[in-house]
């Protein structure tokens, strides 16, 4: 993550952009020592993906679309312990090394995740 770019993109940088073209993280391990790595306060939102080619979003392989109004870091141990979400901490433990995040940063968190959702067909877990 040490190279990301954090700057916050805006809804009209994101429509009709191809999902794998714009500027998210690298993709890490849905896991407690990977999420402390992200840093502090980043707005955003964020995918948790189940083991799939990281340069393709494909829809199957998307579990969850989360925002973050405050702090991805925050909202990411949130859902790893399962206050966002019940079903997240019961499928990481069964595939604790098969599930991974990767975030973007962007400024109106509501609307993005409203598109990634159905752009990417409502996942799994949400």
């Amino acid at each position: 993550m040490d190279n990301y770019p954090f700057s916050s993109l805006l809804m009209e940088e994101i429509i009709g952009k191809p999902l794998e073209n714009l500027a998210w993280s690298p993709l890490s391990n849905f896991h407690p020592r990977e999420i402390e790595r992200v840093p502090e306060s980043l707005r955003g939102v964020y995918l948790i993906r189940y083991r799939d080619n990281p340069k393709q979003m494909k829809p199957a392989s998307m579990l969850y679309v989360g925002k973050a109004q405050r702090c991805l870091k925050d909202s990411l141990r949130d859902d790893y312990l399962g206050k966002g979400n019940v079903f997240l901490p019961d499928f990481v433990q069964v595939n604790p090394s098969e599930v991974y995040f990767q975030y973007l940063c962007c400024e109106d968190c509501h609307r993005v995740e409203a598109y990634l959702l159905v752009t990417l067909d409502y996942q799994f877990c949400n």
